[in-house]
């Protein structure tokens, strides 16, 4: 063969093999997310096929087909011969989808039921109390009107000056309905390692985290730094492509595992980098700080969510057994702004300093190279997600898809909104109609 020609077939070849495996990977990240989504919000938050639907029907996703298997409690999805197979599992300690066909266990999601003995927020009980400057009637229009604008948002709740004053719920939702927060989880890793520093276990300025990283520059890596995502560790965050998030959270069996081999690209403090992995090595360390797996596996519900009765809170755990701080926390709407209104309390619940003095205040201040948009595992009110007509002191976790807890210091109030997949959420417009309706 002539050598010109051998040389073109040999190049033609590799990047044919190139692109079967990109597809391929391609394949298997959208049957994966496919199947996973579907699994949980199913069997955790009771969703059926025309809720799914809604979901699930952005592009490319609305094109892989699926089937939920309710006997053994899965999800497979599949596309051009390429499969995966998500199934709901619980066990004493949390349930969460995996990807690896274990036993059915016989400890089943448990029901949420709401303690009504005390009002909202330190219980779930109604609250009677009719507080000033509120347009009760008006408030509840504008949320009315959201939700019938936005079909694919789940919930709407708002809270002022302690008070659970409206809340709104899409169709097939109520409140007692369990929804995903995605990225609004990372805020939640934030107390769970404050209550970590809080009971001497670790500290800000903590070094040396990991023992793979005790060879080279990343051991000094300092725990502020991971919090505050300025870490230097190369991760790549694009969902819509093949990137180091899909390919931890749908092609990987331990979402820390892969994390952690991360390697640095930049000098530790300095340079700011959104990053689900930094959260999933959260995951890791706070499980390096339990004696054993039941400690750790209980410690979310343990230390934080029975403190704040947010007796609907989950986070779903991986095949390795992590914790998925970086996505799969799940709450009703009403336990969502509750985890909020704990923020804006200081960490101060019904008496209890649940989250060390002075943790707020550091969480929501800037992380250097953030030009002031990030805090530590929480979005602050500057930068490029900054939010025109919200007072410059609010800040937010924020979750794929437009799911947002907004906590406002200033004006007092918390406002939750999960919007599933409702990509061009009016964010602006509901909060003018909220402003209007409380202060007038």
């Amino acid at each position: 063969m002539n050598p010109r020609k051998l040389i073109t077939a040999i190049v033609i070849g590799i990047i044919l093999i190139a692109l079967l495996f990109f597809l391929r990977s391609a394949l298997k990240i959208m049957t994966a997310y496919t199947a996973k989504y579907a699994c949980s919000s199913h069997f955790i938050a009771g969703f059926g096929e025309d809720r799914l639907a809604i979901d699930l029907g952005f592009v490319p996703i609305k094109y892989v087909p699926y089937k939920i298997d309710e006997e053994e409690q899965s999800v497979k999805a599949s596309l051009f011969g390429v499969s995966s197979t998500a199934y709901f599992r619980c066990d004493a300690s949390g349930c969460g989808a995996h990807f690896e066909e274990t036993p059915v266990s016989d400890i089943k999601l448990n029901v949420v039921r709401f303690d009504t003995r005390r009002a909202w927020p330190y219980g779930d009980g109604e609250d009677t109390t009719v507080v000033d400057k509120v347009d009760y009637d008006a408030l509840q229009v504008h949320l009315d009107t959201m939700l019938t604008q936005n079909a694919s948002t789940l919930a709407i709740c708002v809270a002022y000056d302690g008070h659970l004053i409206a809340e709104g719920y899409g169709e097939g939702v109520s409140s007692s309905t369990r929804l995903l927060g995605w990225s609004m989880t990372k805020t939640m890793a934030n107390a769970l390692i404050g209550r970590l520093v809080q009971q001497g276990k670790i500290s800000l300025d903590d070094e040396r985290l990991l023992p793979e990283w005790e060879s080279d520059e990343r051991k000094s890596i300092k725990l502020s730094h991971l919090l505050q995502m300025n870490s230097g560790l190369k991760f790549s965050e694009n969902y819509f492509m093949i990137s180091d998030v899909t390919r931890m959270l749908y092609m990987r069996p331990g979402c820390y595992d892969y994390a952690k081999g991360s390697k640095l690209g930049s000098e530790p403090g300095t340079d700011w980098y959104y990053s689900s992995g930094t959260s999933n090595i959260l995951s890791g360390i706070l499980r390096s700080r339990h004696e054993d797996e039941e400690s750790y596996h209980s410690f979310p519900q343990r230390e934080l969510f029975d403190k704040l009765g947010m007796r609907s809170a989950l986070i779903e755990r991986d095949g390795q057994g992590d914790f998925v701080l970086s996505s799969y926390g799940w709450a009703t709407a009403r336990d969502w702004t509750k985890f909020g209104q704990l923020y804006l309390q200081d960490g101060l619940w019904d008496g209890e300093q649940v989250l060390p003095a002075g943790w707020v205040e550091w969480s929501t201040s800037p992380a250097a190279g953030s030009d002031g948009a990030y805090g530590a595992q929480i979005w602050l009110n500057h930068g490029e997600l900054s939010i025109p007509n919200v007072p410059p002191d609010a800040y937010f976790e924020n979750g794929f898809g437009g799911q947002r807890v907004l906590v406002i210091p200033s004006k007092k109030m918390v406002i939750t909104v999960l919007s599933g997949m409702q990509m061009d959420f009016d964010f602006e417009g509901l909060y003018a109609g909220i402003f209007a309706a409380v202060e007038g």
